[in-house]
Formats: C-alpha cells, structure tokens, sequence
C-alpha cells in the first residue's frame, strides 16, 4: 500500500499535535515556588553575605543561601506549602519571619529588616 503525501502531512502534523499537548501537560504539573529577597538593615542599606535560611513547616527540610553584594537571595524550586524564613548575619539581630505560604508557580518577595 502506498502512502499519499497528503497521508504523511497528516501523520506528521497529528505526531506534533501531539508531542506539543503532551509538552504542555508536563508544564502544568511542576508543583512549585520560589521565595526570593532582599535583607536590609533598619536604615534601609542592603546586608551583603548574610546567611537565609528556608524551612518547610511541614517537612522540617531547610535549605541556606547567602545574599549576594547587593542584599538579595533566592531559593528556587521549592515544594508548595509553608515556610519560615531566618536570616543570621553578624553585628544585626536575628530575622524570623513565618507564616509565608507558597503556592504553585509563585515567586514570593520577601524583604527582611
């Protein structure tokens, strides 16, 4: 039997439909968040190098970043759920902030004085 070519356009474009469908299921099942900041000082002046701690109220798992030359940090790819957020640097008290709640595909700011 012999294939048409309007019988091999229409396979291909049924084999891209498809792998695009399937590409955006894939898409729509990542189940995370990310908190990204800024620590700052109480005059507003950024807190280069200190140390962020991330921890899962649920799981107990934590993960620490430090902030970068220009205060920030980012904590990317985490599970949905809540979290604290703790913030250790030398000569300022401790930071906890808790209650921060992350839902799927959100990116939550979180600015720690």
């Amino acid at each position: 039997m012999q294939v048409s070519n309007g019988q091999r356009m229409r396979g291909f474009l049924i084999a891209v439909a498809l792998i695009v469908a399937s590409t955006a299921i894939a898409v729509a099942q990542i189940d995370t968040a990310s908190i990204v900041g800024t620590v700052k000082d109480p005059s507003g002046a950024v807190v280069p190098g200190a140390r962020v701690t991330v921890s899962n109220v649920a799981t107990g798992e934590s993960l620490t970043a430090t902030t970068s030359d220009s205060g920030d940090y980012v904590f990317p790819y985490l599970r949905v759920g809540a979290y604290s957020v703790t913030v250790d640097s030398p000569n300022f008290k401790k930071a906890v902030r808790n209650g921060i709640t992350l839902d799927v595909q959100i990116a939550n700011r979180s600015t720690s004085r």
